[in-house]
């Protein structure tokens, strides 16, 4: 096409927006191709579609911008003016929609975005801190936001999507309908100073630590919740001596020789080298616990927090199909 053909100015009614809707990648990337070897066969090759398909989107790329962008000869093609202006931009438009490209990939690979994680303070005190330093070592582009939640607070927050994932024990399981995956096994121990006589039981009832002066967590908590139901099943009532908002306090309370508790075992173990504590387990079947990771479903679950999933799961099945299903 002759320059001297085509006007040497864009029309005066477009616009910088009007031009932009006229401009598409493919027809860019041909231009680029085919500049860069001096061919249009050479670019048509390339792209596996025939030389006129090339010209075709070259000439209808002139007519977009209202000028000529390349000399065309026998011996190949070389940009006009105006086509080494296209041609710089395009390079460097093609080369910043790659780097998107490449970044996009990253968050849909699950290796960079952020996750939302609510969880039990029992999860928080015992197992997340390593597990999460761990992950954070892997994956260090994935940014995690956790926060405590009680009981069935964390189940709601995964139901209403204000998070990712939730981490909590399987006595919420009729709370929730989210999917679930085993986390860690557990189970609750009762906790002596080491002085107590029961202290050096091999097992100990429940019943039996009822009758002793207990130290507890505050009233409105979960684990109150499942000692005072478990208590009524047996015709028992539940008098706690000491209500504190940690686990860490109850051990300590238990060090000082203030009265007994029940805590899962890994946190009484956590304790028992460095505190005046011994931990006898529990009789009952119910002492033992799961700890789950729930979430909405598997088609809302981010690429991310899938990675954090399977991370902290070792990839483990999902444990029902449902959280009211087990």
């Amino acid at each position: 096409m002759d320059p001297g053909n085509l006007p040497t100015e864009l029309c005066c009614n477009s616009t910088i927006e009007g031009l932009m809707r006229r401009l598409d990648l493919t027809s860019l990337r041909l231009f680029v191709d085919a500049c860069e070897a001096s061919s249009i066969s050479a670019a048509a090759s390339r792209a596996c579609i025939v030389p006129s398909a090339v010209s075709r989107r070259i000439q209808d790329l002139e007519k977009s911008v209202g000028v000529a962008l390349l000399f065309r000869s026998p011996r190949g093609i070389t940009p006009t003016a105006a086509g080494q202006t296209v041609l710089q931009h395009a390079r460097a438009a093609l080369t910043e929609l790659q780097h998107m490209a490449t970044s996009l990939q990253r968050f849909a690979s699950g290796l960079q975005g952020t996750v939302r994680v609510v969880a039990n303070i029992s999860s928080i005190d015992q197992y997340l801190p390593e597990d999460l330093a761990a992950f954070a070592q892997s994956y260090p582009d994935v940014s995690i936001e956790l926060e405590e939640k009680r009981g069935g607070e964390i189940f709601k927050c995964v139901e209403d999507g204000t998070a990712d994932l939730g981490i909590g024990n399987d006595w919420y399981l009729g709370e929730s309908a989210a999917i679930s995956r085993l986390y860690r096994e557990d189970s609750l121990v009762a906790i002596f100073p080491r002085s107590h006589l029961k202290a050096r039981l091999a097992q100990v009832s429940f019943s039996d630590v009822l009758d002793q002066p207990l130290i507890g967590l505050h009233a409105e908590s979960a684990y109150n919740a499942k000692l005072t139901q478990q208590a009524t099943l047996i015709g028992r009532a539940i008098n706690m001596k000491i209500r504190v908002n940690s686990y860490d306090a109850i051990c300590r309370m238990v060090h000082a020789g203030l009265g007994v508790s029940l805590v899962l075992k890994q946190l009484a173990d956590m304790h028992q080298d460095s505190l005046n504590i011994s931990a006898v387990p529990l009789s009952e079947e119910w002492a033992r616990k799961r700890i789950l990771i729930a979430y909405r479903s598997d088609d809302t679950l981010s690429a991310s927090a899938r990675t954090l999933l399977d991370f902290l799961t070792g990839k483990t099945e999902i444990y029902g199909a449902a959280m009211g299903k087990s």
